[in-house]
């Protein structure tokens, strides 16, 4: 009998991981799509720059954990009662 240890997911076609037996994530990586969205400012700025990619990597991990959430069945809302 196989025992699944690992599996890998490209959520969204951007950010591949792999998630382990005890549901922890490992090498999550944004892809090339994501990463390029960091050329769309022009500002020699470092601190526009990294305000920028915080928040596109913000909001693809919050895209990421709700999808992920939906994949084991939604949110135990009841829990937080």
């Amino acid at each position: 009998m196989a025992i699944l240890r690992s599996l890998s997911k490209c959520h969204s076609g951007q950010a591949p991981i792999v998630l382990q037996d005890d549901l922890s994530i490992k090498r999550l990586r944004f892809g090339d799509e994501i990463l390029e969205q960091h050329n769309d400012i022009d500002s020699d700025d470092p601190y526009a720059a990294f305000d920028n990619d915080f928040s596109i990597m913000t909001l693809e991990l919050s895209r990421f954990i709700l999808r992920l959430l939906e994949m084991f069945g939604g949110e135990n809302k009841a829990a937080y009662s």
